[in-house]
């Protein structure tokens, strides 16, 4: 799949200033985006030894966008640090609050979102606090 194929398969599930950032960074570390089936104890998934994340399809654009950054972030510290790292340790907190910076300041979350994101990158968590993930669902 090309990177415009893509974008073009993505675009239903995130905002719309993000699409093409997230299918660059997918299309470059030659992930595998696979959108699922809601699952009742889990958003998404990383898997170790593969390529490939996991968002549960049910999600608004806003909250599949920080499912996916969390996610991102996984792999991205899996590939720097190796396996052994923690699920939520500090490599998975430093990956996780650059993905979540950068999309801050590109200014793509709405103003009381932002705010939530903010306290995030401070303190990223392993599972988004109930406040964030109302407000996220709320756009």
């Amino acid at each position: 799949m090309t990177e415009e194929q893509l974008t073009t398969a993505m675009r239903p599930f995130f905002p719309p200033d993000t699409v093409e950032e997230i299918a660059h960074i997918v299309y470059n570390y030659k992930l595998t985006l696979k959108v699922v089936s809601p699952r009742k104890c889990r958003l998404g998934t990383c898997y170790k030894n593969k390529s490939v994340i996991t968002v549960n399809a049910n999600l608004p654009p806003y909250m599949f966008l920080l499912v996916t950054l969390h996610e991102i972030g996984h792999f991205v510290s899996l590939q720097k640090y190796g396996l052994h790292i923690q699920p939520h340790g500090k490599e998975w907190q430093q990956e996780y609050s650059k993905l979540l910076k950068h999309f801050l300041y590109k200014g793509v979350f709405p103003s009381k979102l932002a705010e939530l994101v903010m306290q995030e990158i401070i303190k990223p968590k392993a599972t988004c606090s109930l406040q964030l993930m109302e407000v996220a669902s709320s756009y």
